[in-house]
């Protein structure tokens, strides 16, 4: 119902329902609206992660160029502000595979708070999700993302993301998965280029049995003052847990 919520978008397998943002100054858009209606976006897109980094990447590259892209652009303009965050759901129903591909841009200034549920359709036995998603903090501005992950128990789940902070930004990733789910491989990178930027990573995760979970996040600290710090809370009832955490400076 929207309440207590910026805006909306829906994604279900790789048909997109919904999507609007409420707040001035911020636009919730599907990724190939954006990409057509700004030239700038696209030296973004496919900018932070590398279309050639793994079997994965290249299988959501080239499935845009034969389908078009699906997931979402986030653009929050200089000074723009949400109090309440905006809203996002990726629902597998009937597809074996789902490809999302969002960017997220915060001018300078700004501030920005999201908040995205990944989930599957009950009873599904099987399936494949890869989500590329690139993030742009801009001087001066804060980003936070979080996602919560209530897969299936038989579900893949093959997230790539990167994140870019620039002079005094702040990137708040909050990642919750606390469900059975079949394999999750994930290890989000913020390369902080920017004097004073910030990037925080917060995990709380359970491993069911049954489940494989190799998980973790990295901070490239490429300027003066920057900071990374990763927690991570993990827990196992039975599955198979890999925590890796990764921090360097220039």
């Amino acid at each position: 119902d929207e309440s207590n919520r910026s805006g909306s978008f829906i994604q279900t397998d790789q048909h997109i329902h919904h999507s609007e943002s409420k707040i001035e100054g911020i636009e919730m858009l599907p990724i190939d609206i954006a990409l057509k209606k700004y030239d700038w976006l696209k030296e973004k897109f496919w900018n932070i992660v590398d279309r050639d980094k793994d079997e994965y990447t290249r299988f959501v590259a080239k499935r845009e160029e034969e389908e078009g892209p699906r997931g979402f652009a986030v653009i929050a303009r200089k000074g723009s502000k949400n109090i309440f965050p905006l809203q996002s759901c990726l629902f597998m129903q009937k597809s074996e595979v789902q490809t999302v591909h969002n960017i997220i841009v915060a001018e300078e200034g700004a501030e920005l708070h999201l908040i995205t549920g990944c989930t599957s359709s009950i009873g599904r036995k099987e399936g494949t999700h890869y989500g590329i998603t690139e993030t742009y903090v801009g001087k001066n501005a804060l980003v936070s993302n979080t996602m919560i992950h209530t897969w299936g128990e038989n579900i893949r789940v093959l997230p790539r993301s990167g994140t870019v902070v620039e002079e005094n930004g702040t990137f708040l990733s909050n990642y919750v998965s606390m469900n059975p789910v079949g394999y999750v491989q994930m290890y989000p990178v913020a390369n902080l280029v920017g004097k004073n930027s910030v990037a925080r990573f917060n995990s709380v995760i359970i491993a069911h049995e049954g489940s494989e979970l190799d998980m973790g996040q990295g901070a490239l600290l490429n300027a003066g003052g920057a900071c990374g710090e990763g927690i991570s809370r993990l827990l196992t009832t039975g599955g198979k847990a890999i925590s890796r955490s990764r921090s360097v400076g220039a």
